[in-house]
């Protein structure tokens, strides 16, 4: 599904993007008040996206630092591929590192008449969708493996039975293969749904 953003959205280079809002046009079908956490948003167009597809019925969480710093220090092994991965991003001048701040995505949020989307400041930890009842639909971005760990921590005791988890970069980051591999492969209580070599997304519907 191609939905069109005034923020924007990097997975668009690979069409990540395309499939998480299939998915959300499928989860607004399934349930009613459906609820989205997005982890990693950098310049905000998915959420933009999927508050624009629920406008009158659901909910969009969108979670990140809000910086043009991507936040090494997580990273478990310095100036790796996932530590330096948004480097390039932020000097590229397609983008413009300005769009990444708080301050200007919830203006364009507000300027669309898109309350529905609640824009969260700060690194991810455990107790960070604590004010979340139920979540239906979750895509992380997140690149180092210790940001991820804390963005499921997170949301896996939130996710309802039939919501949809998408994992992004999971296939070319070594460290988040093994973590997906060990952590959410082996839980039964996920069905893998699809992998996609070309968008770098795999996702997995909660049993």
């Amino acid at each position: 599904m191609k939905i069109d953003t005034q923020l924007q959205i990097l997975n668009r280079v690979n069409g990540a993007n395309h499939i998480v809002f299939d998915y959300a046009d499928k989860v607004k079908e399934e349930f009613e008040s459906p609820v989205a956490c997005l982890m990693g948003i950098a310049f905000g167009g998915e959420v933009e996206g999927i508050a624009k597809l629920w406008k009158d019925c659901g909910k969009v969480y969108g979670f990140d630092t809000f910086e043009d710093l991507h936040p090494k220090h997580l990273s478990e092994i310095k100036d790796s591929f996932a530590s330096t991965c948004m480097d390039w991003w932020y000097a590229n001048e397609e983008y413009d590192v300005k769009h990444l701040a708080y301050d200007y995505q919830r203006g364009v949020l507000d300027d669309k008449g898109l309350d529905n989307a609640t824009l969260i400041k700060g690194e991810v930890h455990k107790n960070s969708c604590k004010d979340i009842k139920e979540i239906h639909l979750a895509f992380m971005d997140m690149d180092m493996v210790e940001s991820t760990r804390a963005g499921y921590s997170a949301i896996k005791d939130k996710m309802a039975k039939g919501g949809y988890l998408f994992l992004h970069d999971t296939q070319n980051i070594p460290g988040l293969t093994k973590w997906r591999d060990e952590v959410i492969k082996k839980d039964k209580s996920w069905k893998e749904i699809g992998e996609w070599g070309r968008e770098l997304l795999v996702g997995f519907q909660k049993q």
